[in-house]
């Protein structure tokens, strides 16, 4: 089970490293970087949600087995959701960003309105 948890964050850390840095080479995507960082963030949030339901899942089993390390367990779980959490906020900003682009009086690109 740790091996699985350690995967779930090394693919998410790599991952999160190379968006940014392809945001970094492209500069920001040619303009269009917010719509990369939307749907990273929405994957992202769906992979911790795996990762943490798959964790929960096996901590359950494991517990019904009166298997030690309770507490290390209940934390991989809890630290899955909190990442989920966090990708999702993401994604929610991007939105809004996304959104406050396509709008000129909420500081689009339309440089009319001060």
């Amino acid at each position: 089970m740790c091996v699985y948890a350690y995967t779930i964050a090394g693919v998410s850390i790599i991952a999160t490293f190379v968006v940014a840095l392809f945001l970094c080479c492209t500069c920001d995507l040619c303009g269009c970087g917010v719509v990369l960082e939307f749907l990273f963030a929405a994957a992202g949030t769906a992979w911790w949600a795996v990762g943490a339901v798959v964790l929960m899942k096996r901590a359950w089993a494991a517990d019904d087995a009166n298997v030690g390390n309770h507490n290390w367990r209940l934390a991989e779980w809890i630290i899955c959701w909190v990442g989920c959490a966090l990708f999702l906020l993401l994604a929610l900003l991007s939105f809004a960003r996304m959104i406050a682009d396509l709008c000129a009086c909420c500081g689009g690109g339309n440089k009319r309105y001060p």
